[in-house]
């Protein structure tokens, strides 16, 4: 198969791309796009990128997934990140899927514990904790349960 000169460039723009960070078949999509290349040249470079295996949704949806589930963002959240970047739904929840609960509910504990750091207890700052795991992705009974162990935790300490 014979490339141009903007095909060979298409792809090693994509290429310099993912040598940075992993990214979706969208995000990359998109980026060539927003270079210019041709259309014609985002195929050929898709079609090498997918052909080698450097385009795999699915492993970026889990390694997406799992490093910010450590930074305490919940799985609404962590889904509307991914539907952002192109993943598609079935990828999203299997990404989700394999995220175990309990790592969820430590990292939620953990960013509830940090919110309470100054041994504020106050109703108001119990509140704020809690709208706050819940702006994170978080469901009701997770960020309850969360913002209760960090307070229990905290009394231990």
């Amino acid at each position: 198969m014979h490339m141009d000169a903007q095909e060979q460039k298409a792809l090693e723009r994509a290429l310099r791309a993912l040598a940075a960070r992993s990214h979706t078949e969208k995000e990359l999509l998109d980026k060539l796009s927003r270079s210019g290349y041709s259309q014609q040249a985002i195929a050929y470079a898709m079609e090498v990128l997918t052909r080698y295996g450097l385009l795999d949704d699915a492993a970026f949806a889990q390694e997406w997934v799992n490093a910010r589930a450590k930074r305490a963002v919940g799985p609404y959240r962590l889904r509307q990140e991914l539907r952002k970047k192109g993943v598609s739904a079935e990828v999203s929840q299997g990404a989700l899927d394999a995220l175990s609960e309990e790592k969820l509910q430590q990292a939620a504990v953990h960013f509830a514990a940090k919110r309470l750091q100054n041994g504020d207890r106050s109703p108001q700052a119990r509140r704020r904790a809690f709208q706050a795991l819940l702006r994170r992705g978080y469901d009701y009974d997770t960020a309850r349960a969360a913002l209760e162990e960090a307070l229990a935790e905290e009394i231990e300490e």
